[in-house]
């Protein structure tokens, strides 16, 4: 009798346990999405403060998800915020989580983008060549890539692009946006307005380097069609091209 006792308390941990661990990845899972939902949005105070919250759920509960993104998302903040010491303690903390990034390479290549993107700021170009290289590497071994993963590589090789013609090496820029044109053209626009906007700069920027005016006022323009009435930096820097 003392017996079946000991097993149903056991069997009754262990059921509120899993429910517990059940509950808790729903909300970590709900946090992630709420979070880059606030994030694309441009709230960086909201950001701040639901991050705060998923990491502490995500300690009680020992979620690598959670923690990954929480410190992720962090970095993310100081990045918009050109913190971007800190952006890099807490994206190399986002990394940490290695067995769960293995499942997750979709966000470890954003990590690992977020991280060169940050030495890129700093001008810290082979920092930055060796990150973007990584974040490449990981999404060529992916089977399935999505939209997202397209997004990435193109993010990527734009900053590539921008970074040869700052040391001034015109046909590598060329090749980078040239392979970032032809990722582009396979993403429906409503996905990539803002990247294939940003795109037609990238090119207007390098024929103007080249003095073919011509050729730089047409991707100036073509860039200004993709934003029509929104306020875009890529925008901005059309209309500055454009004189």
């Amino acid at each position: 009798m003392g017996y079946f006792h000991s097993f149903k308390y056991l069997f009754c941990f262990i059921l509120l346990s899993n429910c517990f661990y059940a509950q808790s990845q729903s909300d970590v899972d709900f946090l992630v999405k709420q979070i880059n939902t606030i994030h694309l949005s441009g709230q960086s105070d909201q950001v701040l403060e639901a991050t705060q919250k998923l990491i502490k759920l995500s300690h009680i509960s020992k979620n690598d998800k959670g923690l990954s993104y929480g410190n992720y998302f962090l970095a993310s903040y100081h990045h918009d915020h050109a913190n971007f010491k800190q952006s890099i303690d807490y994206a190399k903390k986002a990394q940490q989580y290695s067995s769960y990034l293995e499942r997750d390479q979709t966000h470890a290549a954003n990590i690992s983008s977020l991280l060169a993107g940050n030495y890129l700021l700093l001008e810290l170009y082979t920092l930055s060549f060796k990150n973007y290289r990584k974040a490449l590497e990981i999404l060529k071994n992916k089977a399935n890539k999505t939209t997202s993963d397209a997004l990435i590589e193109c993010s990527i090789y734009s900053h590539m692009s921008y970074i040869y013609d700052n040391i001034n090496k015109p046909d590598s820029t060329l090749y980078y946006l040239q392979k970032e044109a032809k990722i582009l053209k396979k993403i429906d626009l409503k996905y990539a307005y803002i990247q294939k906007g940003c795109s037609s700069l990238g090119f207007g920027n390098y024929y103007l380097n080249k003095n073919n005016t011509d050729s730089a006022q047409y991707y100036y323009n073509k860039s200004l069609n993709h934003f029509k009435n929104m306020i875009q930096r890529c925008k901005i820097e059309s209309l500055i091209g454009l004189g």
